[in-house]
């Protein structure tokens, strides 16, 4: 019997060892639900703005601007993501017989972290920068930049599958720029919509 101990012990210990290394190599199961902030995320049209303005002051003075303002975000870990959007604003006016026109160029890289609050909601505070160009042509010639720092922090609702809004709170604080007229801080609430895949 003391000759077989040995034996047996080494039996056990082969079979308990085969069956961890099986039980290691099983597929990791998927997640139960594909949520909002998932890694591998895409968020497209996260803060996307559209706008068509004309405004007709006198038989001479007018203002018309067009301007796009699309976003991407892409969750690298589960809640935290990285972006950017890109805007462009067209603007054209006469001002007492002078036309001017104007073009407008923005970039704000940033990353966030995405706070779920239940099923229905989550909090989505996001920090970057921000760069604008503005050319200007006509009667008035010239270009001008700004970099300001910003920070805002929506509160989005999931109002169907893949598709958000909300809004939230905005913080800009100026770090550079050409012209003092650009120079300034400001504070505001920012409104969102977007979808993901």
């Amino acid at each position: 019997m003391k000759k077989l101990l040995p034996a047996f012990t080494a039996i056990l210990f082969t079979l308990s060892t085969r069956a961890s290394r099986a039980e290691a190599e099983q597929p990791v199961p998927p997640k139960a639900r594909e949520a909002f902030g998932d890694a591998g995320n895409v968020v497209i049209g996260g803060d996307f703005s559209f706008s068509l303005e004309r405004y007709h002051m006198n038989d001479d003075s007018s203002l018309t601007s067009l301007g796009a303002h699309p976003s991407l975000d892409y969750f690298v870990l589960d809640h935290l993501s990285i972006g950017t959007s890109l805007g462009i604003t067209r603007r054209t006016w006469t001002w007492f017989g002078y036309d001017t026109s104007q073009t407008e160029m923005s970039a704000a890289p940033r990353i966030g972290y995405e706070i779920p609050l239940g099923g229905a909601f989550s909090l989505w505070p996001t920090a970057g920068i921000s760069y604008f160009r503005a050319v200007s042509e006509g009667s008035y010639p010239g270009a001008q930049w700004s970099l300001m720092g910003s920070i805002r922090a929506p509160l989005i609702a999931h109002v169907a599958k893949h598709f958000f809004v909300g809004g939230g709170p905005s913080v800009g604080v100026s770090l550079n720029h050409s012209d003092g007229l650009l120079n300034g801080n400001g504070l505001g609430f920012e409104s969102t919509l977007g979808g993901w895949i």
